[in-house]
């Protein structure tokens, strides 16, 4: 996803592997941030693939929500990184 930005260089992605990114289109070679999609509160547990990635303008460059391979949805908040990186699980799915 385009993000509201500053510069109006930046975007965001999820991938299988679990990491969310954040990127400069100016400079594409490193991420310029990144975290890992966990659902506990220590951050070490299981890594959750992310599949879809939801982000609202009204809400701010910082607040996203994250579907995962596993069915779990997640919000990621980057205001909140001191309780699990700003990852919180809503939903584990059926």
């Amino acid at each position: 996803f385009w993000i509201s930005s500053k510069t109006g260089h930046q975007c965001v992605s999820v991938s299988t592997d679990g990491k969310m990114m954040w990127w400069d289109t100016r400079k594409l070679g490193e991420p310029i941030d990144s975290t890992i999609l966990t659902a506990d509160a220590k951050g070490d547990g299981t890594i959750m693939g992310g599949s879809s990635l939801e982000y609202n303008t009204e809400a701010g460059p910082t607040k996203y929500l994250v579907g995962t391979e596993q069915g779990t949805v997640m919000s990621v908040n980057l205001r909140n990184r001191k309780l699990n990186n700003g990852v919180v699980a809503y939903d584990n799915g059926p």
